[in-house]
């Protein structure tokens, strides 16, 4: 008997939802350039891609507070022209290019290797830098 209430069952539902005409997108809102925000994808500009900053990005912890909860990502482009940042405190994606000095820098923003490692400056202030590897 309870095979044949699950059987019943499983049927009604194959049916009830294969004959809907209305049907939903798997996988969440894009953006307007197709990126899956749900799934945490976003456009970069360097990389004209959908991506998920945690993942092609290098992570910058806060160099200001050392018990800060945030951090920011640095995207850089294919040829490592120029360097996209992104920060939690701002809603725009600052676009550093980089100079013959080896350096990355859009006004206020300077990024630049020391030590092996990258260190974002704001108004020639030290506030994001790679951890230690």
């Amino acid at each position: 008997m309870h095979k044949l209430v699950f059987t019943l069952s499983l049927i009604t539902l194959v049916t009830a939802t294969s004959c809907s005409s209305k049907q939903q997108a798997i996988g969440g809102h894009k953006n307007k350039h197709g990126c899956y925000t749900s799934a945490g994808y976003t456009w970069s500009q360097v990389r004209q891609d959908c991506i998920q900053p945690w993942e092609a990005g290098t992570r910058l912890l806060n160099a200001i507070d050392s018990a800060a909860t945030t951090c920011t990502y640095v995207v850089m482009s294919p040829d490592s022209s120029r360097a996209e940042l992104f920060l939690p405190s701002i809603p725009t994606r600052p676009i550093l290019t980089k100079s013959t000095a080896g350096q990355w820098q859009q006004g206020s923003f300077l990024l630049r290797t020391e030590h092996g490692m990258l260190q974002l400056y704001h108004k020639a202030t030290l506030i994001y830098s790679q951890e230690h590897k």
